[in-house]
């Protein structure tokens, strides 16, 4: 029993080493991939797709406040300064 005791000890710290590996730094914010679909939308439909153009605003829908005012900063930046974002 205690051997058994033991063992389940182990494998739940075991577990808990393994989950915290794989968690990743702490404080990393992981890019919004829906943010850069819409600025690859926007560059293309900027280079004159069509496609590009409708996609845009059906894109631009789904994204919540924060997203918007994130894109929009963006692409003020890019076309102000020329700076490739």
């Amino acid at each position: 029993m205690y051997f058994l005791r033991n063992l389940v000890v182990v494998v739940m710290l075991g577990f808990f080493a393994v989950g915290s590996s794989l968690a990743g730094p702490a404080n990393k914010i992981s890019a919004d991939k829906l943010v850069n679909s819409y600025l690859v939308v926007e560059e293309l439909a900027s280079d004159g797709n069509s496609n590009a153009v409708s996609n845009k605003k059906t894109m631009y829908s789904f994204l919540n406040e924060d997203q918007k005012k994130l894109v929009n900063k963006i692409i003020t930046l890019r076309n102000e300064n020329r700076v490739n974002l």
